[in-house]
C-alpha cells in the first residue's frame, strides 16, 4: 500500500509545475540525487528550467557530465548553472566526499 501511495504522491507531483513563485523568488542550489535518467533527470530539467543552481549526480563522472552538459546548454537562457558530480552512495567515503565538495 506504501508503494501505490508513493507512486500516486510522485505521479501528482510531477503534473505540478515547479515554477518559481515569482522573478524575485530565491535561486536555490539543489543536489538530485541519481539524476542521470528517469525520474532524477526529468526533476533536475524542470528545476534547470525553472533557473535554478542545479548538482546533477551519478555514480561514475561520465555518467553526471553528459546529462549535465545537455542541462546546461538547454536550460542557460533561464539563468540555470548545473554542475556534474560522481559518487557511489552506498560507500560512505564517498557520500563523505560528495558532501565536501558541494559545501566547497
Amino acid at each position: 500500500m506504501l508503494a501505490a501511495t508513493a507512486v500516486r504522491s510522485l505521479s501528482m507531483a510531477a503534473r505540478r509545475p515547479l515554477a518559481m513563485a515569482s522573478p524575485a523568488a530565491e535561486r536555490r542550489t539543489i543536489l538530485v540525487t541519481g539524476s542521470t535518467d528517469g525520474i532524477g533527470k526529468f526533476t533536475a530539467g524542470k528545476l534547470a528550467a525553472d533557473g535554478h543552481h542545479v548538482l546533477v549526480h551519478g555514480r561514475c563522472a561520465r555518467r553526471a557530465q553528459d546529462p549535465a552538459e545537455l542541462l546546461r546548454r538547454r536550460h542557460a537562457p533561464a539563468g540555470a548553472t548545473v554542475d556534474g558530480y560522481a559518487a557511489d552512495l552506498s560507500d560512505m567515503a564517498q557520500v563523505r566526499a560528495l558532501a565536501r565538495d558541494v559545501a566547497a
